[in-house]
């Protein structure tokens, strides 16, 4: 700033005009892996800028039904792994950048049976023992596997068996989710 006085005296003044600093946010969740059918809670962390945020503006891709865009902690159920991303706009219309966080989704539960390789037939005589194991996968890992039609009590793979009939075994896995159980 130049003042000057009427005597032509004249003076600088340097003066700094500070504006608001940067809209930075980090996003974070509760949790980073779900079971199929869990939920997690997102959330914002902002500094900078000029309080009140106004919007907060969350997206998710692959396309979310359960998201709320608008909220500032929103809860989310994603049917598969997603990535959410939040854009936070201030009092004075600024933005932050866009900052992501992603939830995995655990796959669904799979059970197979497991073959010897050399033995697609599952035949035997009767009294003679055939050994059953099973291929799992899927899940949170912690596995129950259950010969049903009892569901109360986990058995340990493999089993061995000597039917003196014809006899179909059915298995059932469970893990520590809320996973759909499969089935062999």
């Amino acid at each position: 700033i130049l003042v000057s006085d009427q005597d032509g005296c004249t003076q600088v003044i340097n003066v700094t005009i500070g504006g608001p600093t940067e809209v930075q946010v980090q996003v974070s969740s509760d949790v980073n892996q779900v079971c199929i059918g869990q939920s997690a809670v997102l959330s914002a962390n902002v500094v900078g800028g000029t309080p009140p945020y106004g919007t907060y503006l969350w997206t998710a891709n692959p396309a979310d039904p359960s998201l709320i865009p608008n909220a500032t902690s929103p809860t989310v159920m994603p049917e598969v792994s997603t990535t959410y991303t939040l854009v936070v706009t201030d009092a004075n219309g600024c933005t932050s950048a866009p900052k992501n966080v992603t939830i995995e989704v655990l796959p669904p539960l799979s059970l197979d049976v497991l073959r010897p390789l050399l033995s697609p037939d599952t035949s035997i005589c009767p009294y003679d023992t055939a050994t059953i194991d099973l291929i799992i996968g899927g899940g949170d890992g912690n596995y129950n596997v259950f010969l049903l039609p009892d569901v109360v009590n986990p058995i340990t793979l493999p089993i061995d068996t000597q039917p003196t009939v014809t006899t179909t075994f059915d298995f059932m896995v469970t893990d520590g989710c809320t996973t759909p159980p499969a089935f062999a």
